[in-house]
């Protein structure tokens, strides 16, 4: 089962053009990412996935699946039922993804996340969690209340970070570190070598050097004692 808020406006993917952006995910890579998400929690008898919290270009993972206690996006992911009943989602108005987090983890040991695509979200509200009014303030102090409620509810799993620089809609907290390795999607991922179609953009160290190296050459004439020596420079160009 697939859950999906109304305040989405479109899924995103990574793209490396002439620079890092994102770009719309066509609907049948869609239906894949789908796919492959349930195929994964159903080989690790897991009961929910979601796709990336981040809706940067430059934070997005192409081809990773997290398999570590990090932020599910509420605004899309999928339930399993098979295994287990639906799950309580949140009890509090301020931190429901991450109360869905902790909740999921403590009862299924763990979940997946796909980290190279993600959901946009659109407020109801004006300006959102950072409306500029007289209850901003209010707002934030219950989050952090809440989040303070969560740690000490699951203290293995978050910690409030009361010194954390965060914006009017942000959240002082920090997961702490559970889970395994990454899994990674053939023909999605590289590290070196040609880019992948649907995949980041990679470069081989070839490319990397004939890119820092746009150089032009200057021939200089020198003149040593009675012999006239010709001798090449390269120069950089920035």
């Amino acid at each position: 089962m697939i859950i999906l808020s109304d305040t989405v406006p479109g899924i995103v993917w990574r793209r490396h053009q002439t620079h890092l952006t994102t770009e719309p995910l066509p609907s049948a890579l869609l239906y894949r990412v789908v796919s492959v998400m349930f195929c994964v929690i159903a080989e690790k008898m897991w009961n929910i996935w979601s796709l990336g919290p981040c809706k940067a270009a430059r934070n997005l993972q192409p081809g990773h699946i997290s398999q570590k206690c990090g932020l599910l996006d509420g605004n899309f992911f999928g339930i399993d039922l098979k295994f287990k009943g639906a799950p309580t989602l949140c009890i509090s108005n301020f931190t429901t993804d991450v109360e869905l987090t902790l909740r999921m983890w403590t009862r299924d040991g763990g979940f997946a996340r796909m980290l190279g695509v993600s959901a946009l979200h659109q407020y109801r509200q004006t300006g959102g969690h950072c409306a500029n009014n007289k209850a901003v303030h209010q707002r934030m102090a219950a989050t952090d209340k809440a989040i303070r409620r969560l740690g000490n509810l699951y203290p293995g799993l978050l910690t409030f970070v009361p010194q954390k620089r965060v914006s009017e809609a942000g959240m002082k907290y920090r997961f702490l570190p559970k889970g395994a390795a990454p899994l990674l999607l053939a023909g999605t991922y590289t590290k070196r070598g040609r880019p992948c179609e649907n995949g980041c953009r990679a470069k081989s160290v070839a490319d990397r050097v004939r890119k820092h190296r746009k150089l032009k050459k200057v021939i200089v004439v020198m003149k040593m004692q009675k012999l006239h020596t010709c001798a090449t420079l390269t120069l950089g160009c920035c």
